[in-house]
């Protein structure tokens, strides 16, 4: 059987259904480590750069892996930026929840939106030293390239984030166990290769765990 490509969203399933203990520590290390609110930050890029590394397929002890990266205080105001975004698409949402109509204009322009930041944003804003802003700007503009990559990804990242969110008694643990780490890795596996591709000036190697420093294009 011909094996399915790894930057594919079943070859990205794939690989995390092979990976699911790792995702599942990580996940619940992100967590612990964002109780604080002021870590929040810091908290997701360290879980968006072992995604990083373990789509790369290195092998990876969690705990060890989350530690080092957390100690890290780079690109933490681009995961804020994240963060906050999510804050007021959630609210959005909550305050149109009774309105159908309105629910699925809002869903469908976070949507358009979210293409972009889904996918590209943070794998390019943890790996490129570029600002927060300009990281934006480019990952919106590579969901556009990059289309047909784009859309499965953003659909399952979609219904991933409504299933964990549908009936929050009944999904809290789906959440608790993976519901930060499974998107990430998988937009890790499908996003890179078009920041690689596109953005990054030389076909390098993706980087080990000791060189995530990579020099952007000139001019972007």
């Amino acid at each position: 059987m011909k094996q399915k490509p790894r930057d594919s969203l079943p070859g990205a399933l794939a690989l995390a259904a092979k990976n699911v203990k790792t995702l599942i520590i990580l996940n619940l290390m992100c967590l612990l480590h964002a109780l604080l609110i002021v870590t929040a930050g810091r908290s997701l890029a360290a879980l968006t750069r072992c995604c990083m590394r373990l789509a790369t397929g290195e092998t990876i002890n969690a705990r060890t892996a989350f530690s080092e990266e957390f100690k890290r205080k780079d690109s933490v105001w681009a995961c804020w930026l994240f963060l906050l975004a999510l804050a007021v698409a959630s609210l959005a949402v909550w305050l149109c929840y009774r309105s159908v109509l309105r629910l699925l204009l809002l869903v469908a322009l976070l949507a358009a939106f979210g293409s972009g930041v889904l996918v590209y944003y943070l794998p390019m804003a943890v790996m490129i030293d570029i600002p927060p802003l300009v990281a934006l700007q480019n990952a919106f503009a590579l969901s556009l390239v990059l289309a047909k990559r784009t859309i499965p990804s953003v659909c399952f990242v979609v219904v991933w984030a409504a299933i964990c969110a549908m009936y929050p008694p009944y999904t809290l643990l789906l959440f608790v166990l993976a519901g930060l780490s499974l998107p990430i890795f998988v937009c890790a596996l499908i996003g890179w290769p078009g920041v690689k591709e596109l953005v990054v000036e030389k076909e390098d190697a993706i980087p080990s765990s000791d060189q995530y420093y990579i020099e952007p294009k000139k001019g972007d």
